[in-house]
């Protein structure tokens, strides 16, 4: 007789997907775990007062920025999470960027807890969680530390996504699974809810954009009920369904009111909006434009900029641009409401990107045009679409590119002078990466090599009051006397509130001889700033250039 040859073990994907996912992710992402503080880093992480002080009510009753500031934002979380960073690490910055490429990897492990929940095939599941964990359009949210919000707002809202698919009635109503969707809600079934809907509060208290999660439920919403409709069943929703919709509405009322009592406001600040006319000819085109762009990005992740403030605002209605964007976006509609029947959770993740959008469209006012890392939650959505097709190779070799564009990406946020010369050889007309890649080399003393950007960024931008400033300390660094003049002279008269601006224009006054014109910029300087100890050492230098 032949012996019994035990089976060998097999390799349990559904066990060690998650670990998988997260293993790419930190594969692909650490080399943004920088030594320095990158862009808004420094003012919002290093700088910030609030954080100094450490008082965390404080955290909850006010702006990010500590002080009024043209962006109203509220995100006491973040700055919980980045206070407990200062506390554990001090003001060095690699471990916060360890944390932020650790938050990734949580996501995506994450994503692959839900999407393994949602379908059978746990290659589609791990297909749809590794092109998350890879994709270079993610490495914005990743590598600023200020940005770590994007990052908490999706772990704690797939944290609750996982919660609510351990209800039989929420998995079947999510995945649009086979199921009983008739079960009476259970008190396990309240608990997962109420955890479900703290989680949602917390992401919100994250980051603002969170709230296209809901927009995004509400598209699962529609499309369940129109296959009810179509099918003649009952239009409500299971009744553990109900409680949660139920429970999300009131986390978000519960954020608002939170919103409302630290800020005084539910909306973004309308003064600091970029698209500051209201008019349909010009929101229209242009956010479709915007739309189209987010839709390249998620495809073709290239080129990545960081900043996209040289984006060209629209002012027809039949600008030809818009109308490229027009096509493109009916092109995706159509095909969701021809999937809407026959594959309803491809419509599900094709509009659930758009809604996942809607936060950063500009409907609301907000500062900032594009960014990449706006593309961190909707992403999970376009992602979404791997589970809905048998993994093939064609598709990892799609994870695989991501991956290798991720990695070389990733390299460039080692420095601020190698992520903004990078950005500088790719957008030579973006006077804000032009004034980062001057400012990078001024503050490091390199004011040879600050100068030319900088010129570079007034020249793109002729009212750049800030690129004016850094360009008048260069060169006056470098020996160019009569250029400094001019170029503090533009400053103070562009930025009349910056004391800044009217100090260093004292300086260059006074040690030029035209003390009258001194006296005259530093009294402008203590009326803006009166406690700066500066304003004592200029006077002094007035005082000593002053005949006897």
């Amino acid at each position: 007789m032949l012996s019994e040859v035990p089976h060998a073990r097999t390799f349990d994907l559904g066990r060690w997907g998650a670990l998988l996912c997260a293993a790419a992710a930190l594969a692909v992402t650490w080399p943004t775990i920088a030594g320095v503080f990158l862009f808004d880093d420094a003012p919002v992480v290093r700088d910030n007062a609030l954080l100094a002080a450490g008082r965390i009510g404080a955290f909850f009753g006010g702006n990010v920025f500590g002080a009024g500031d043209g962006d109203v934002l509220y995100r006491p979380l973040l700055l919980l999470s980045l206070w407990v960073d200062r506390a554990l690490f001090g003001l060095h910055a690699a471990p916060m960027h360890a944390v932020n490429v650790a938050l990734h990897a949580l996501s995506a492990a994450l994503l692959f807890a839900v999407a393994r929940r949602l379908v059978d095939d746990a290659r589609a599941a791990l297909a749809c969680a590794l092109i998350f964990a890879v994709h270079p359009v993610h490495l914005d949210a990743v590598a600023f530390v200020i940005n770590r919000s994007e990052l908490l707002a999706v772990v704690f809202l797939l944290g609750g996504v996982r919660l609510l698919l351990c209800d039989a009635v929420w998995r079947a109503w999510l995945g649009d699974a086979a199921g009983d969707t008739t079960a009476r809600s259970t008190a396990r079934t309240a608990l997962l809810v109420a955890a479900a809907a703290l989680a949602l509060l917390a992401a919100l208290l994250c980051k603002e954009t969170a709230a296209g999660a809901l927009a995004a439920l509400a598209v699962v919403l529609a499309i369940r009920t129109a296959q009810k409709l179509r099918a003649g069943e009952r239009l409500l929703p299971p009744p553990s369904v109900l409680l949660g919709l139920a429970a999300f509405a009131a986390a978000f009322a519960a954020y608002l009111a939170l919103r409302h009592a630290a800020l005084g406001t539910l909306a973004g600040g309308a003064g600091a909006a970029w698209i500051s006319d209201r008019r349909p000819a010009v929101l229209v085109p242009t956010i479709a434009r915007i739309f189209a762009d987010y839709v390249r990005l998620v495809v073709v992740p290239w080129p990545l900029r960081v900043d996209y403030s040289d984006f060209a605002l629209s002012t027809t209605l039949l600008d030809p641009r818009a109308l490229v964007a027009y096509a493109l976006h009916a092109v995706v509609l159509a095909a969701s409401l021809s999937l809407a029947r026959r594959r309803p959770n491809a419509a599900v993740a094709l509009l659930g990107f758009y809604a996942a959008l809607l936060p950063v469209s500009h409907l609301i006012p907000f500062r900032e045009i594009e960014a990449e890392r706006f593309l961190y939650l909707p992403s999970v959505f376009a992602c979404g679409l791997a589970l809905l097709v048998r993994p093939t190779r064609a598709l990892w070799l799609v994870v695989a590119l991501y991956g290798l564009v991720c990695f070389a990406e990733s390299t460039h946020f080692h420095s601020a002078g190698a992520l903004w010369s990078t950005m500088a050889e790719r957008a030579p007309g973006n006077a804000k990466i032009q004034y980062n890649l001057g400012t990078t080399w001024f503050e490091a003393g390199r004011c040879d090599l600050a100068v030319a950007p900088l010129e570079s960024a007034v020249r793109l931008e002729p009212g750049y009051a800030h690129a004016w400033t850094n360009l008048g300390e260069c060169r006056a660094a470098v020996g160019d006397d009569e250029g400094a003049g001019r170029a503090l002279d533009v400053a103070a008269r562009l930025d009349g509130v910056n004391p800044r601006a009217w100090r260093n224009l004292t300086a260059y006054r006074a040690l030029h001889g035209d003390l009258d014109g001194a006296r005259q910029a530093l009294d402008r300087a203590r009326r803006l700033a009166p406690d700066e100890p500066r304003n004592r050492t200029l006077q002094e230098l007035i005082d000593r250039r002053a005949p006897p």
